[in-house]
């Protein structure tokens, strides 16, 4: 502890600053270096296995977040799975941002090798879905395969996507001639699918 602050008399403002500011310095170095310590052990451990983390929050989830992908090795996979952000009784549904990344994490579960992933507490005490509806519901298109518009429409409407001019956020889709934008929940970017006569031209 700093004299100073425990009522000390007898040093002078000048050597109490500049104690002061050396204790503060060297817990500064001492707390980043374990700090440091902490997160390079938790990423040698994920480079061989998956890791998954708790958090007691959504607050500290995004920060550890953060922390994990600014020092981690860019190979290592940082996947994070949020919270909806709702109350139980709101009367409107999460952002279709977070339904997106929600899905995305679930659905590369199953292949994930090596990587972390984070989680709050209230969130991993949350039902999910079982493996076998993500992978039922997922959408996969492949260049040469036929596409018909107007069933895939109704399938994209019963699924939640939402019918748009412009596409702009996940779950929504356009369909300009042959031109079919759509930006798939899980995809963190939109597609554009050409298509000559009833066949994927290109992606």
């Amino acid at each position: 502890a700093v004299p100073g602050e425990l009522g000390a008399e007898g040093l002078g403002e000048p050597h109490h600053g500049e104690l002061r500011r050396a204790v503060g310095d060297d817990h500064r170095q001492t707390d980043e270096a374990r700090h440091r310590c902490g997160v390079d052990d938790v990423t040698a451990a994920a480079l061989r296995h998956p890791l998954l983390i708790v958090t007691r929050d959504a607050a500290e989830m995004s920060r550890l977040e953060d922390e994990l992908r600014f020092f981690a090795p860019p190979s290592l996979p940082i996947v994070a799975f949020p919270d909806y952000e709702t109350l139980p009784y709101d009367q409107f549904s999460a952002h279709p941002a977070i339904i997106s990344q929600r899905l995305r994490t679930l659905s590369r579960l199953p292949g994930l090798a090596t990587g972390i992933v984070i989680t709050d507490l209230a969130t991993s005490l949350q039902r999910l879905p079982p493996r076998s509806f993500v992978d039922g519901h997922a959408l996969t298109l492949r260049v040469g395969e036929p596409l018909e518009l107007e069933p895939f429409r109704l399938r994209l409407t019963e699924a939640g996507y939402a019918s748009v001019p412009q596409v702009g956020a996940p779950g929504e889709f356009a369909i300009r001639g042959s031109l079919f934008d759509i930006f798939p929940m899980g995809s963190e970017v939109p597609l554009r699918i050409d298509l000559f006569d009833l066949q994927i031209d290109s992606i």
